[in-house]
């Protein structure tokens, strides 16, 4: 029986100063079985002052010994999206793919991303980003702060239905960046909805093709939650109003909706002392505001996304 060969990969892996992550990852990522020679791994060192050249140092050669390529390359501290854009413009792949340096891939997981990427016909594809952690994470009900902490469990989508890929396990016919790269002015959780609307990203959804994200208990902590679903608020709602471009009127709705829903949750929290409720208030409350420009995320220059 003929088999179709399997199209050349570059593993892109953005980085900065979590070396003791980055191993376990990398050691991961080695051990998948994927073709002799049609694999490398690129790790993209955005300024890390700790030992994460010497732990990629230690690894190439087991990268060989697995039949693939493991290199390094230094963004210059210029944040994630410039890591990632480098990695991209450095490869000559056929499929691009991009994951956390805090990820934990089981066997099979490269396997299965790249069928689900040939067998789509879809021009990406992400797959479930899985917490280790058991139970809830804060307050009582898991689902309430996963996308703070980006736990993924199913696909997510726009406002125009459009779905959204996940960068943190995520494959792409390397052809697609042709039609745009990240946004280097950009900040999460914005950005892949950016890149996604920008370049006409068509995206499906590879339920098998899941990996672990390998969060430590201290982004779990309520203050450190509480701060970033007020900043992502933020972040979201600056994003639609300066780089979409909607009208007001389209803001207002959008407004009012998140308060409403900013209401519901906070009375939740109060009748269940829930903080999970509270996180959901806190992020919608802070979209609400900036989303008709009573909040502001500062330092990014607006640029108008193609509809």
């Amino acid at each position: 029986m003929k088999h179709d060969p399997q199209p050349s990969v570059s593993i892109v892996i953005p980085t900065r100063d979590r070396c003791a992550d980055l191993q376990h990852t990398l050691e991961t990522v080695i051990a998948q079985d994927y073709p002799q020679g049609c694999c490398e791994v690129i790790v993209v060192d955005d300024g890390s002052k700790d030992d994460t050249p010497a732990v990629v140092e230690r690894l190439e050669s087991a990268a060989r010994g697995s039949g693939k390529l493991l290199r390094r390359l230094s963004s210059g501290g210029r944040g994630t999206n410039a890591a990632v854009n480098l990695g991209v413009e450095s490869s000559a792949a056929e499929v691009i793919v991009t994951m956390g340096d805090d990820t934990g891939t089981p066997p099979g997981w490269l396997k299965r991303l790249i069928a689900g990427l040939i067998r789509s016909q879809a021009d990406a594809v992400s797959g479930p980003l899985r917490i280790p952690t058991p139970g809830p994470l804060l307050g009582k009900h898991r689902q309430e702060i996963a996308a703070v902490v980006t736990e993924v469990t199913g696909p997510g989508y726009f406002e125009d239905g459009q779905m959204i890929p996940v960068a943190g396990n995520m494959a792409v016919w390397r052809r697609v960046f042709e039609r745009g790269l990240f946004d280097e002015t950009l900040v999460p959780p914005v950005e892949e909805v950016d890149w996604a609307l920008r370049a006409a990203v068509r995206t499906e959804f590879v339920e098998d093709a899941w990996v672990w994200h390998c969060k430590g208990p201290e982004s779990f902590a309520r203050k450190w939650v509480l701060k970033k679903v007020w900043r992502q608020g933020i972040v979201t709602g600056s994003w639609v109003r300066n780089y979409l471009r909607w009208p007001f009127s389209k803001r207002l709705l959008l407004a009012g909706r998140s308060l409403r829903t900013s209401f519901r949750a906070l009375l939740h929290a109060g009748l269940n002392r829930c903080w999970g409720g509270m996180v959901v208030a806190l992020g919608e409350l802070s979209h609400a505001l900036a989303l008709v420009g009573l909040l502001h995320r500062e330092g990014a220059a607006p640029h108008k996304v193609a509809r």
